[in-house]
């Protein structure tokens, strides 16, 4: 079904965009930027870098980081980052 394969296509883009920003999705852009200067395992200095896990049928993804590491995920520092990303709702052209 095309319109399947076009929310696997967004899904994808769209989690492949977060990670690919690094560490600003597990604290390094957000509003709240002291809950990750100040996180238990080191903050910013030993910040996790994000995981991006898809489940088999391509519809939804999941953000982690290591175990143990700095910085701070949360649904608000992955929201922020895709905000970021997208710009204009409206409009989201992807960056590459």
């Amino acid at each position: 079904n095309d319109a399947k394969a076009l929310d696997r296509l967004a899904t994808a883009s769209l989690a492949g965009h977060v990670i690919e920003c690094g560490v600003q999705c597990a604290g390094g852009n957000f509003t709240d930027w002291r809950l990750a200067a100040a996180s238990p395992h080191g903050g910013w200095a030993n910040v996790g870098y994000p995981i991006a896990t898809v489940p088999r049928d391509g519809l939804s993804f999941e953000i982690t980081k290591p175990p143990r590491t700095g910085g701070y995920l949360s649904a608000a520092t992955v929201g922020e980052q895709i905000l970021y990303e997208i710009g204009d709702p409206a409009a989201y052209v992807l960056p590459d």
